[in-house]
């Protein structure tokens, strides 16, 4: 499944490495729950929850989720997570939902729906000061036993490419051509080895925004860790689209600085045709 969605609104964007086109997003999501009463709990007893979610969805119109989703179902109510395009929607949103009666005409009962805004996963500071300091094994003075690396999961691989210039670009051309003017039937050295590889140059200029970078690994650039982790297991004839990446600063204030920027944000993209994408990390 592709990390990667189409973005509409791109107002809210936080300039990350704006000579790449990439920016910061604010996740806008919400939880919506539909209390059920006493009276319905009956055992075995359901409700669609497609109706719901089309009563959801026309109580915001003209605003649309990017996804909506059902999060929980049981005997006492059902949860429903949606993701909107920018903030300020979602505050919208939100006041047109919390508190709101639905009818569902399937059981011919109305139900009172309560949203507020999601909250999402994140390490806070205190967690990993904790982790760090509790950690008997752990030697705050070296790289790597301290809080200075950051793993970032979900990067699209096709934004972090190194860009071939125009002159490379004639040079392949002209390698795979050969003096005879015949197409070879060997591939040139290095070229299908970039294709669909993440470059830690690029990698490295994205992140440093937020300061000094002491060194980046890029698992799946490793042939090695790549054979131990698909051992034994069966190949997988869908290509990856996404790579996981571990950023050491060589300061704390940089670390900080990238983990409390990323916080509750999408990575995004503006290519050159305006158009925006964003990414889940």
């Amino acid at each position: 499944m592709s990390n990667i969605a189409q973005c509409k609104d791109f107002s809210e964007r936080v300039d990350l490495c704006e000579s790449l086109h990439m920016y910061l997003k604010p996740i806008a999501r919400i939880n919506i729950s539909v209390p059920i009463p006493p009276t319905m709990r009956v055992a075995g007893a359901t409700m669609s929850t497609w109706e719901i979610m089309d009563k959801i969805r026309e109580l915001i119109l003209p605003d649309e989720f990017v996804f909506l989703r059902l999060l929980k179902t049981a005997g006492e109510l059902y949860r429903f997570e949606g993701e909107l395009e920018s903030k300020v929607a979602a505050r919208s949103c939100l006041t047109r939902l919390d508190n709101t009666l639905i009818r569902i005409e399937s059981t011919g009962h109305e139900f009172r729906l309560r949203a507020a805004d999601a909250k999402l996963p994140y390490p806070t500071r205190t967690e990993w000061e904790t982790f760090f300091r509790e950690s008997k094994s752990m030697n705050e003075t070296k790289p790597g036993e301290r809080a200075d690396t950051v793993h970032i999961e979900g990067l699209p691989i096709r934004w972090f490419q190194a860009k071939q210039n125009p002159m490379q670009a004639v040079q392949v051309a002209a390698a795979a051509i050969g003096p005879s003017g015949l197409s070879l039937s060997a591939p040139t050295p290095n070229v299908d080895d970039k294709e669909n590889k993440p470059s830690l140059e690029v990698l490295q200029q994205v992140f440093s925004t937020f300061g000094e970078i002491r060194c980046c690994d890029i698992p799946s650039l490793d042939p090695f860790r790549i054979s131990q982790i698909t051992l034994g297991a069966a190949a997988s004839p869908v290509q990856d689209t996404t790579f996981d990446a571990y950023i050491q600063y060589s300061e704390y204030i940089g670390f900080v600085k990238a983990m409390d920027a990323c916080r509750n944000m999408k990575l995004m993209l503006i290519d050159d045709t305006n158009a925006a994408y964003t990414a889940n990390i």
